[in-house]
């Protein structure tokens, strides 16, 4: 039997005799042989698929290597959790592997407490305050997962009320609206909460201004509903400020600690806290296998 890896690929020709060797001999198997009779064109014609199914059998059998796979790079992707939050899915093929190879090599997190330990080094924010759990209780069907890892950050407290570490404050690039019904634009929702509370502020069409109910829609988009109707695309320099209420932000304001600059932040007050979720979370999911999940619990 040949090896499949010092595989040489056969002439049709000379695979159709290999076939013909296989078959019974006899006076009504002569024929076999003799390159004019029907019987040989018909096993010419049977092993032209042969041919292509050995060829197809051998490719697969080079796919395990990650170097130059091409059929299942999809399937070196997914075993390793591709794409993520660090990473989207690059283009071109090189890329792909490499990217897939870089993955490979990253050492997991082992304990809850080596979780907690990154946590507070990346954020600041003591690793006793992040509440980092095993999710099989609450959490007990991920199939695409073997295991699930909850995080809950921990709250900012300032005066009266707390906020999410997660606040943030995000530059709108369009805003549209069909019926009530509006669609925002930013660079990116992954710490927005699906049902939380934002603040648009800045359109020139002030219908779309104020305290909303957001539904995120994909990882650059979220909407939701306001009174009255508007113009569409709204104008104006806007902007969303997202973990607050208006009577927090409103708050901040009077004591001088609320930041209008989303690219200015500073330690302890709000938005500096998003830009360190932001990373945190994209270290998380370098070091953790591809088969746990990471769920953002707030």
């Amino acid at each position: 039997m040949r090896k499949m890896l010092d595989y040489k690929p056969l002439s049709i020709d000379a695979m159709t005799r290999l076939s013909a060797a296989a078959l019974p001999q006899g006076r009504a198997w002569d024929s076999k042989n003799a390159p004019s009779s029907n019987l040989y064109k018909l096993i010419k014609g049977l092993t032209a698929d042969l041919r292509i199914l050995e060829d197809r059998i051998y490719r697969l059998t080079t796919q395990w290597d990650i170097r130059i796979t091409d059929d299942l790079i999809l399937e070196w992707e997914k075993a390793v959790g591709i794409p993520d939050e660090c990473r989207k899915q690059a283009e071109d093929i090189e890329t792909r592997r490499l990217d897939v190879i870089t993955k490979l090599k990253k050492v997991p997190v082992k304990t809850i407490a080596d979780y907690k330990l990154l946590a507070e080094v990346i954020t600041g924010r003591p690793a006793a305050e992040w509440n980092i759990r095993p999710g099989i209780t609450e959490y007990p069907t991920y199939p695409e997962y073997r295991f699930v890892i909850l995080v809950t950050p921990p709250l900012i407290v300032w005066g009266a009320f707390n906020y999410p570490f997660g606040s943030g404050i995000l530059d709108v690039s369009a805003l549209t609206s069909s019926g009530t019904v509006a669609t925002a634009t930013v660079s990116d929702t992954s710490t927005m909460a699906d049902g939380s509370v934002a603040v648009v502020s800045g359109a020139d069409q002030t219908e779309y201004n104020g305290e909303h109910t957001i539904t995120i829609l994909s990882s650059t988009q979220f909407t939701y509903n306001f009174l009255g109707s508007a113009t569409s695309p709204a104008t104006g320099s806007i902007k969303v400020n997202f973990g607050l209420t208006q009577t927090q932000i409103d708050a901040l304001k009077t004591n001088g600690q609320y930041l209008l600059k989303p690219a200015i932040s500073f330690e302890g007050y709000p938005f500096s806290g998003y830009f360190r979720e932001s990373v945190l979370r994209c270290v998380f999911r370098k070091i953790t296998p591809a088969n746990v999940a990471i769920v953002w619990v707030y």
